[in-house]
């Protein structure tokens, strides 16, 4: 699949977006029911994750890839640590090294 052809496959393709994008967070299990049994899920949640890196937290809200924006942003956190923490062994070892 290139770009956003996953969309065509996506489960929620029928689906009113309200549920989605609920302000209250009361269908959240409804939407991940739905997210979780999607042949997609994988696509939409890499596609949600490198949009909303361009986006400033309040921009991001809603179940995208069967995780709300919290959760996400702690996937996004602990990508973040853990490219840091390989940085930084990285540099010890250089430190190291020398």
């Amino acid at each position: 699949m290139t770009g956003r052809d996953w969309i065509v496959r996506a489960a929620c393709r029928d689906v009113d977006p309200a549920l989605f994008f609920a302000k209250r967070r009361i269908n959240d299990a409804e939407a991940k029911n739905i997210c979780w049994r999607c042949p997609v899920r994988e696509a939409c949640l890499t596609d949600a994750m490198a949009t909303e890196a361009r986006m400033s937290l309040s921009d991001t809200w809603g179940v995208l890839g069967g995780l709300d924006a919290a959760q996400r942003l702690r996937r996004r956190r602990t990508a973040g640590q853990t490219a840091r923490q390989r940085r930084d062994a990285r540099d010890d070892e250089m430190r190291a090294a020398a």
